[in-house]
């Protein structure tokens, strides 16, 4: 199921920067097309701080893949989504950065469950 879950991530990933490149290639800066007139409007706008947010995103789904090899990945997959909820309070979506944080929490509960589970595997 999580290799669906990673395969059904990357497809959005790939989906958002197709949709990007077009936007970028196809319309000039400031101006927009009207998609669905009266409710969808693409419009071409820049955000140079966006890389903070993609770095947090894709460790997300990095350890979000992986997190059944070791609870360290549990716990890295709790960071990035500190990391995700931080970027999005930053940005002002905070509905956004509260899934976040609830995913951060969610995942750091986990660990700590796997944290006593693998102790208790080594005595």
């Amino acid at each position: 199921m999580r290799r669906f879950h990673f395969v059904i991530a990357m497809a959005v990933v790939l989906l958002d920067r197709a949709t990007k490149w077009l936007v970028a290639t196809k319309i000039s800066l400031h101006d927009g097309i009207q998609v669905i007139p009266g409710f969808f409007r693409l419009t071409h706008v820049e955000n140079r701080g966006a890389a903070f947010g993609l770095f947090a995103v894709t460790a997300m789904m990095l350890f979000y893949a992986i997190e059944d090899r070791s609870h360290w990945c549990i716990l890295a997959f709790a960071g990035s989504c500190v990391l995700g909820s931080v970027y999005g309070f930053l940005q002002g979506a905070w509905p956004f950065g509260l899934v976040e944080a609830v995913w951060s929490l969610v995942a750091a509960k986990r660990w700590w469950h796997a944290r006593g589970t693998a102790n208790a595997r080594s005595l």
